[in-house]
């Protein structure tokens, strides 16, 4: 299984769709559309899952408005089936600091030897001991980019590689 750790604001929900928003006076959030198609293009090229590591997750499950709209954003794709968890919140203050442990937490107890590859999509600026192999930077105004996407396919592999 390859899996997609996912942030949300500055990933999906970009600075660009939150002006966008604005702009239009929508109340809806509507995530980025570029960043959305590339984020399917990558679940499409890899046969990923996605684990939430936002502090959106917080809302998971619930009738909360930010996880309504972030499930009607994957729907609008197709990809809702594809959202297969949460990071454990081991930090109440959820201070992006500690999201690479939270990360580790999920690989190691929940579906520890059953991941081939993974993924962090974040726009924090470090990962801990997986930023240099694991952790692809997204820029807030843009979000998950061709070249984004790209470089994660590249760290997942490809359907075709299994």
């Amino acid at each position: 299984m390859r899996i997609i750790f996912l942030d949300i604001d500055g990933v999906l929900n970009t600075d660009r769709a939150v002006r966008l928003r604005q702009l239009h006076e929508q109340a809806d959030i509507n995530f980025d559309a570029e960043a959305m198609k590339n984020l399917q293009e990558l679940i499409d090229a890899t046969d990923a899952y996605v684990v939430i590591s936002s502090t959106w997750r917080i809302h998971y499950n619930t009738e909360n408005r930010l996880w309504t709209e972030l499930i009607r954003n994957f729907m609008q794709y197709g990809l809702e089936h594809r959202i297969i968890g949460i990071t454990p919140v081991l930090d109440s203050n959820l201070q992006p600091s500690t999201r690479w442990r939270e990360i580790e937490s999920w690989l190691r107890n929940y579906l520890d030897g059953h991941i081939q590859s993974f993924v962090i999509v974040d726009d924090e600026w470090e990962m801990g001991p997986y930023t240099r192999t694991h952790f692809l930077k997204c820029q807030g105004y843009r979000g998950i980019t061709t070249e984004v996407k790209d470089k994660a396919i590249q760290i997942l592999g490809t359907v075709r590689d299994k």
